[in-house]
């Protein structure tokens, strides 16, 4: 079935997530849209997201995907139920933060999570820390100003550094030895934040677990691509600048990336 996958995130974070389905799924379309232009989704309110999500997965479904990946934290806690709700047809896929993993994982009993502030605030959030933490101490940062630095291809830079020892130096002080990536733009930090850890500590990438559950999915409902793709096509949209998108998404991923303007208006 060589209907797309349609992924989306509020800006280039989801790559992190469609590059690791594009791993396991080798047959299968992607489609990625980045709201770049609503980006950050993390300071607005739960119905300008719905609202936001709800134009991209009209767009997608527009071009016929047969699942779609909400590849954002915030848009999922915010969005994922309404949108099952409202396309009730439609398969969807969320991330959350992986607090119960986290959990199994930590001897210390006391894991760090980096997500943004919406996600942290969220109902959705609530109910997975009173679900698998009672037991563990859990901190908390919105590592705010991260996600634009990794929208402006900056995720290198010594701003960056200082601001992820800012956070990361206090949660090993306090113990912490799982960090939680709650974003789906900070695994393209990971390697710095894997340096300043030191070995004391595990991270846990949600992607590859993402991929897998797609995959999983679409295996259940028979719906996946079994022939050998070998043109296999991967768009890219975004609804902001493309030149900054391209430039960026060629960085973050390593092969060049040519966006399509995408007005949701």
């Amino acid at each position: 079935m060589t209907f797309p996958i349609g992924i989306f995130d509020s800006g280039v974070g989801g790559l992190s997530v469609l590059q690791e389905i594009a791993l396991v799924l080798p047959n299968e379309n992607l489609i990625y849209v980045g709201d770049t232009e609503n980006i950050p989704y993390g300071n607005k309110s739960v119905n300008e997201i719905r609202l936001f999500a709800d134009r991209i997965v009209q767009f997608l479904l527009s071009h016929h995907v047969k699942i779609i990946v909400v590849a954002c934290n915030t848009a999922s806690a915010a969005a994922l139920t309404w949108l099952r709700e409202k396309y009730s047809e439609m398969l969807f896929i969320g991330i959350e933060p992986a607090i119960k993993p986290g959990v199994k994982s930590s001897e210390n009993k006391c894991i760090g999570v980096l997500a943004t502030e919406h996600t942290l605030n969220s109902e959705r959030y609530f109910s997975l820390v009173k679900r698998y933490s009672s037991e563990t101490t859990l901190y908390q940062d919105p590592c705010l100003g991260l996600v634009s630095k990794i929208e402006n291809g900056k995720h290198r830079d010594t701003e960056t550094q200082k601001l992820l020892e800012k956070v990361i130096y206090p949660m090993l002080e306090k113990g912490v030895d799982i960090f939680i990536l709650g974003c789906t733009h900070y695994p393209f930090v990971k390697d710095i934040i894997e340096k300043l850890i030191n070995n004391n500590g595990i991270i846990i990438n949600p992607a590859p677990a993402i991929a897998e559950q797609t995959q999983r999915i679409l295996k259940i409902n028979k719906i996946n691509n079994k022939e050998i793709n070998k043109n296999r096509r991967v768009d890219f949209f975004a609804t902001g600048n493309i030149d900054t998108f391209s430039r960026t998404a060629t960085n973050l991923l390593n092969q060049e990336i040519i966006a399509t303007k995408l007005n949701l208006h």
